[in-house]
């Protein structure tokens, strides 16, 4: 694991860049990157943790999930975290299903190996605390989110955020995904995205999304997607020196 791997590699990844040289060397070994199509199950609910993941250009969405597998959207994880946070914090099972949905790379460290070098302070630690601190914030937001709007605005909440992951106005996304990602369903999604189509602001076809009027949906998408904005862009900025 780890051949072929370099330190500019993993500089894409927020919490990755503020690994100091003597970390970075006893955790390179380790480390390996591979591809993650969409719909790569990271992490299953109640399955032992066997390794953190660390998206590189990859993102993931956290579902919570009832016993029947129906499952929701509490979060997002991509370059600026990691999956897995549960180690960090004591569990040795996953808390809930990590589901890739949109492709990319992903670096890949043996939890062991992690914990060994989570418990002195110093950038490493402090940037995977500021990482935790911003996903309880979005999982809180999507529980206020979920209760308290209508599915138009989550949906163009969800829009927002997607674009401001992928770094594009297109990209892909079934209303099948969306409906679990918003805990609505499929026929909701249907006519809210279609309504959405007829008033210019996307362009919907063939699981193909395209942001037609981003300056319209921050219009109509709720508050909550300034709040996890904010949280996210404090994350990147707080960069490499924590």
């Amino acid at each position: 694991m780890g051949m072929g791997v370099q330190p500019s590699d993993l500089h894409r990844n927020a919490v990755l860049a503020t690994l100091d040289a003597s970390r970075l060397d006893r955790l390179l070994p380790h480390i390996q990157i591979d591809f993650s199509p969409i719909g790569h199950v990271a992490q299953r609910a109640g399955n032992a943790l066997s390794h953190i993941h660390f998206p590189l250009d990859s993102v993931y969405s956290v579902l919570a999930e009832s016993q029947h597998g129906v499952g929701i959207e509490v979060g997002t994880v991509g370059s600026e975290g990691l999956v897995g946070i549960a180690g960090h914090l004591g569990a040795r099972n996953s808390r809930q299903t990590v589901v890739c949905w949109c492709a990319g790379d992903t670096a890949y460290l043996p939890v062991d190996e992690f914990l060994e070098e989570t418990t002195a302070a110093g950038p490493w630690h402090d940037a995977i605390d500021r990482f935790t601190d911003y996903l309880l914030i979005q999982m809180a937001q999507n529980v206020l989110c979920t209760s308290q709007h209508s599915v138009r605005a989550r949906l163009a909440r969800w829009l927002l955020a997607a674009h401001d992951r992928y770094d594009c106005k297109q990209f892909s996304s079934t209303q099948e995904s969306l409906s679990q990602m918003l805990g609505v369903q499929r026929p909701t999604i249907s006519e809210t995205a279609a309504r959405m189509q007829r008033e210019g602001l996307i362009i919907y076809r063939r699981g193909n999304i395209e942001i037609v009027d981003r300056v319209a949906l921050r219009q109509i998408a709720c508050e909550c997607y300034r709040v996890v904005d904010q949280a996210l862009t404090a994350v990147r900025e707080a960069g490499p020196a924590g």
